[in-house]
């Protein structure tokens, strides 16, 4: 190969590796913009005002539980985080997040006096 094609590719091939470095550094940005809370929903999109979901969760003593109907909850405790379904310890029965480990300080035998003390508290307040 002569020196000028060789020259040639060489600066293709710094043109494409400066491209790469580029794309890469989008690419972080990115992941780190949408990984931000700020306002965004689980896509990653922006909230737009006056489209806010009714809320699906309601917090009580370290965990989230899902409203169903009725003034009514899912026997499932979630991640207040993660919105993750909390799993059992084995040994313990201790509800704990698989995501990101935090637990309520609960075990899941404690769960049903937990959802009939918020399922009294919208009867108790009318909501």
């Amino acid at each position: 190969m002569d020196e000028s094609k060789l020259a040639e590719v060489l600066l293709r091939f710094d043109a494409v590796e400066i491209k790469l470095h580029d794309i890469a550094e989008r690419v972080l940005k990115s992941e780190k913009r949408l990984s931000e809370p700020s306002g965004c929903d689980s896509n990653g999109r922006k909230d737009i005002p006056g489209t806010e979901k009714p809320k699906e969760f309601d917090n009580f003593q370290g965990a989230s539980f899902r409203k169903i109907p009725g003034g009514r909850y899912e026997n499932t405790a979630y991640c207040e985080s993660c919105k993750v379904m909390l799993s059992a310890h084995k040994d313990t029965d201790l509800l704990i997040c698989p995501e990101c480990g935090k637990h309520p300080g609960f075990n899941k035998l404690e769960m049903p006096h937990f959802i009939k003390a918020m399922e009294n508290m919208i009867k108790k307040d009318g909501l």
